[in-house]
């Protein structure tokens, strides 16, 4: 008897129709998020920090730089691991908690994704993938050496631009933003040609 009735409920999911079988449907789109600070308008999720970076600390830092055409003096620091460059108005009042005044490389100070062309999803194609290195001219531009991308871009004096997403008015290494390949494609180094690759 037992057997039967398996055999019976069996017959009768198999004729249920599927319009009696309820469903959930969920939303495909994230309206709240937990462990960030925000989603992005379309709600994908593009901070993916594994804590919460707001721009006062680093993931292997690998270069700094003063700018002394400025009073007071400007700090840069190259915050690889994090792919953006943190800058600070007053190098002289910098301390360990101080949230940066400006990030160069990224949309946002929560932002750490790797950016510019070798990112095929990268947002920014003058961002900063892996930079290694900062210095300042004397007219308090910036340079800093995109690693990642196989480049150095300049940032004409970064704290006078007006835009949040900086511009970069000079690419060393490579033809264009587009362009990330190693010596520009060729197997060895010109004189017109940037590797930071070993």
């Amino acid at each position: 008897m037992k057997q039967f009735k398996s055999v019976f409920f069996l017959a009768a999911a198999i004729a249920t129709p599927s319009w009696v079988v309820a469903q959930t449907q969920f939303n495909q789109v994230p309206s709240r998020i937990v462990g960030q600070p925000a989603l992005q308008q379309t709600g994908i999720l593009t901070m993916v920090a594994p804590n919460l970076v707001e721009g006062k600390e680093f993931d292997q830092p690998e270069a700094l730089a003063l700018d002394t055409s400025s009073t007071p003096p400007i700090l840069y620091v190259a915050d690889t691991g994090n792919n953006r460059v943190l800058a600070w108005k007053n190098a002289g009042g910098f301390t360990a908690a101080t949230v940066a005044d400006l990030v160069i490389g990224q949309r946002d100070l929560y932002s750490i994704s790797a950016q510019g062309p070798a990112n095929p999803n990268a947002v920014l194609s003058n961002g900063l993938y892996e930079p290694t290195g900062v210095a300042v001219d004397g007219s308090g531009n910036l340079y800093v050496a995109d690693a990642g991308n196989n480049r150095i871009l300049r940032y004409p004096a970064p704290f006078k631009q007006t835009s949040p997403l900086l511009a970069n008015d000079l690419i060393i290494g490579q033809v264009d933003l587009s362009s990330h390949s190693a010596n520009q494609g060729n197997s060895t180094p010109s004189a017109t040609s940037v590797s930071f690759q070993s």
